[in-house]
């Protein structure tokens, strides 16, 4: 058992370096598949032959050697197919695990990428562009994107912090509440 396991896990290894399953799927498949056949039945043949001779004094004969081939091709075919079943199953769900982490990674851009267009300093060029464009007497609509303007700059202040000072609060409350008032009068 510990040849099989050893000398197996070392055919694994030296495939793994020299055809990884990404670059070279099929022919990875093959030769795994019939090293790992081949060397199990040396192994089979090998300890078979070995306690033959020592506990029948008597070397095993074509027949037997033919049957216990057969019998360990049996064996060793559905063996291979749950193992190999594992590792697929197992590099399917790392697949998936990777391709949400991507698309999580995407959607964090995107977000980032939107936050930046909606930066504070594009915002708040576009309101002094605004306040230009105002009428001179209109200052109801000037009031208005003043106080608007100083609601978004304390959110823009407070939103990284923890604490704020009640005078700022309540600054903000008034101005917000201000807003409140002209939008449902």
């Amino acid at each position: 058992l510990f040849l099989l396991w050893g000398g197996n896990a070392l055919i694994y290894h030296l495939l793994r370096q020299n055809y990884p399953w990404e670059a070279a799927f099929n022919r990875r498949f093959v030769l795994q598949l019939l090293a790992t056949l081949l060397y199990s039945l040396a192994c089979i043949n090998l300890t078979y032959w070995i306690f033959k001779t020592q506990y029948t004094q008597l070397p095993p004969d074509h027949n037997q050697m033919l049957l216990l081939n057969i019998y360990g091709i049996l064996f060793l075919l559905p063996v291979l197919s749950i193992q190999f079943g594992l590792l697929f199953v197992r590099k399917w769900k790392r697949a998936l695990v990777k391709q949400e982490e991507m698309k999580k990674e995407q959607i964090r851009s995107e977000l980032l990428t939107l936050k930046s267009h909606l930066s504070p300093h594009f915002l708040f060029n576009n309101l002094n562009i605004l306040s230009a464009l105002i009428e001179p007497g209109n200052h109801q609509a000037q009031d208005f994107l003043d106080r608007f303007s100083e609601v978004y700059r304390y959110v823009l202040r407070s939103r990284d912090t923890q604490l704020v000072t009640l005078c700022d609060e309540l600054e903000f409350v008034q101005h917000y509440r201000y807003l409140l008032e002209q939008r449902f009068r």
